[in-house]
């Protein structure tokens, strides 16, 4: 009793293809980020705090996140936020004033936050300190007209020493709405697309939801796929991953090919050149009564004749061969074909079809034996993969610009 199970060739295909695709899902969601907005991508996966890293280690466009309890003042501002004084250290230790730009939306937060630090140094009670400000963004060497306005704010408060002391980086605080309200959201979204494909292709590996339309089919014969496994349990013929039975052909592939071995009315093998290859396609082809033409690739052209062979041995009376008068009996007088194939007798002759031999040829020793052989994986073509458009610099976007310096008498 045979071991062979069609099916089971079938899903192993479909796994593989599967995976495979899901594979290439997977590789796709990670690289479009990287190197479609690969500044978005560094915000949202900024994990160190910048107020946790020494000053020494700072470098211009790194992408930190910034949760800060502690705020000086601020001492100039434009449209859009504020430009505050925040405590660094550098490796030795010594105390330095990083520049920290906070959106608008923050500033009643950083207000409370400031309140807080001034009560903290004069009373040194940890108690004080419960606000906090948590948001990404990135490091940048401030322009000039800024380090302008922050030494004028020492100037003016008496401590011109403390100009030595500011930091040279300043770090500037960019709310995750601004990032999603971009034009980043249009490549996000296409990532979770594809993440969301990628799941849906490994769930369906183990669901079987692509044996659905195979289950149709059977069950249109009344059959079920237990009983399209028996039939091909010991296969007359297989040709790679094509086999055939008394009823039918059919290839064990991730997308299976099946033809009805009784609907055959013209059988003939052809060879067609490839556009964009020197290659030859050989192929077995099958006109039926249904007006379907059912064509099974072969890797040579024995191999296509060999399985035109076979199928012929089973239906007889089917037209063999491409000349031209098979061609004009199919194309012109159809109905005459069918009649021809299914409802004279059998004694009487068919004038276009050839004598054919009542046994199945030998296979040559080239083509696959009756013994199943593995189905190639069916890799999907790669997709064309369109140009992202070009992303602004970081600094475009999110350097705060038309700095105007905080009015004198608050500052004293």
């Amino acid at each position: 009793m045979s071991n062979f199970s069609i099916i089971k060739k079938i899903q192993k295909g479909n796994t593989k293809t599967r995976l495979l695709g899901a594979a290439i899902l997977i590789i796709v969601a990670i690289l479009l980020p990287l190197v479609a907005i690969p500044k978005t991508t560094k915000y949202l996966l900024a994990s160190k705090n910048v107020f946790g890293v020494t000053s020494d280690h700072y470098k211009s466009n790194k992408f930190y996140r910034g949760k800060t309890s502690y705020l000086y003042d601020w001492f100039a501002e434009n449209d859009e936020g504020r430009f505050y004084f925040a405590p660094t250290y550098d490796e030795n230790g010594n105390e330095e004033y990083l520049i920290v730009y906070i959106p608008d939306d923050y500033e009643d937060k950083a207000n409370r936050i400031i309140d807080q630090t001034i009560e903290y140094l004069t009373t040194a009670d940890d108690s004080v300190i419960t606000e906090s400000i948590n948001c990404r963004g990135f490091t940048d060497i401030p322009n000039s007209k800024t380090i302008e306005y922050a030494r004028q704010y020492f100037d003016l408060a008496n401590a011109p020493s403390e100009k030595n002391h500011i930091c040279e980086y300043m770090f500037v605080m960019v709310p995750v709405k601004d990032v999603l309200l971009s034009e980043s959201t249009f490549f996000l979204l296409i990532d979770i697309c594809v993440i969301i494909g990628a799941v849906c292709v490994i769930i369906s590996i183990f669901t079987k939801g692509y044996m659905k339309n195979l289950k149709k089919r059977m069950a249109k014969e009344g059959k079920t796929l237990d009983d399209l496994d028996a039939e091909f349990s010991n296969p007359i013929i297989n040709i790679g991953d094509t086999y055939v039975s008394n009823e039918r052909v059919m290839t064990a592939s991730a997308n299976p090919r099946m033809l009805m071995i009784k609907d055959v009315i013209w059988i003939h093998s052809n060879k067609t050149n490839s556009v964009n290859s020197n290659q030859s396609v050989f192929n077995s082809v099958f006109y039926t009564r249904n007006h379907e033409v059912v064509k099974f690739p072969m890797k040579d052209a024995t191999s296509a004749d060999v399985l035109c062979q076979a199928v012929h041995t089973l239906q007889p009376r089917a037209l063999f061969g491409y000349v031209i008068e098979n061609s004009n009996m199919y194309y012109q007088h159809f109905n005459e074909l069918v009649d021809q194939v299914y409802n004279q007798n059998e004694e009487t002759p068919v004038e276009t079809a050839p004598e054919s031999t009542s046994e199945i040829p030998a296979v040559p020793s080239e083509v696959p034996s009756v013994v199943p052989a593995a189905a190639p994986s069916e890799v999907p073509a790669e997709a064309p993969v369109s140009e992202a458009p070009a992303q602004p610099a970081a600094t475009d976007i999110l350097t705060p610009s038309s700095v105007s310096p905080k009015e004198e008498e608050e500052n004293l």
